[in-house]
């Protein structure tokens, strides 16, 4: 999905399983400055999405998997990692 979901506000919604991985390159896959409350993560594909700055917070993140094209200054607080595998996230 190229879905441009730069400073979005998501709270108390389900992508679970969903690929927001995208394989073309226009646009480009970005979530810059997102944040997400509540949401249910689990099994998401982050493959080649641009995160930075984006903020999840007692999310539902078991199972997310991909590297992100970037993540800097991702944060991740009260969230269940339980077997997250997707690159570049800091642990609050």
């Amino acid at each position: 999905v190229n879905a441009i979901l730069d400073r979005a506000a998501v709270e108390r919604c389900s992508f679970r399983a969903a690929v927001l991985a995208s394989p073309a390159e226009l646009p480009e896959p970005t979530s810059k400055g997102a944040r997400f409350v509540d949401c249910d993560l689990r099994d998401v594909d982050w493959s080649s999405r641009r995160l930075d700055g984006t903020t999840f917070i007692r999310c539902k993140l078991a199972g997310a998997h991909g590297k992100a094209r970037s993540a800097s200054g991702v944060v991740v607080d009260g969230c269940d990692v339980a077997q997250v595998s997707f690159v570049g996230a800091i642990t609050a």
